[in-house]
């Protein structure tokens, strides 16, 4: 069965550049977002989204991408984080049953998808 397609697309010049713009700020949110996450690592997805705010007014050209596109970056990164911490888990403990490792991850991938 076939879920996607590979679609071809030729931007102009300048949409091209306004996508690798957006593309760069989304590295940046994502590298944000860790160096937040090394200094406080308490710090919850939510938190870190409420972070997302004093990173906009803090420096306007953030405010270019949708809010939703920066909510995404986070919240991928924090399913990253909970999928290694579950791989990190089962390899530690040998008795970290796969469900609750499968739990932890759809857990994560739900907030990804669903908020």
């Amino acid at each position: 069965m076939i879920l996607t397609r590979k679609v071809r697309i030729n931007p102009s010049k300048e949409v091209s550049d306004k996508l690798w713009h957006v593309s760069s700020l989304c590295a940046h949110v994502w590298n944000f977002t860790l160096n937040e996450q090394k200094q406080s690592p308490s710090l919850t997805l939510y938190a870190a989204k409420r972070r997302l705010v004093t990173l906009k007014k803090e420096y306007p050209e953030y405010k270019q991408p949708s809010s939703q596109v920066l909510q995404n970056v986070v919240f991928a990164f924090y399913r990253g984080r909970s999928i290694l911490l579950c791989t990190i888990l089962g390899e530690l403990y040998p008795f970290f049953s796969s469900i609750t490792k499968c739990s932890l991850c759809f857990l994560s991938w739900t907030i990804n998808v669903f908020y």
